[in-house]
């Protein structure tokens, strides 16, 4: 079953360059990942939020951490995702 409704304890967001974050693994997770597919459910599919964008329209992991902020999770560093 698909989810339709937002828990912050088991949610995923998507950057434009593939890069997942999973909220319960407080990691970057594969698309593939078994954990996200059973997410995602059946038709019709769950999707990830959209991963947040800087003032420049960057998909940094610091604005992933600041949503992360307010549940005490922790965002790894990525290569794509850091600041220059």
């Amino acid at each position: 079953m698909a989810r339709f409704f937002y828990d912050p304890y088991d949610w995923y967001w998507l950057a434009d360059d593939g890069r997942l974050y999973s909220s319960k693994r407080q990691s970057i997770v594969p698309e593939s990942d078994p954990d996200f597919v059973e997410w995602q459910g059946d038709e019709p599919k769950a999707t990830p939020q959209i991963w947040p964008r800087d003032d420049q329209g960057n998909q940094t992991d610091a604005e992933l951490q600041k949503v992360m902020d307010e549940y005490g999770f922790t965002v790894p560093s990525t290569a794509k995702g850091k600041e220059k």
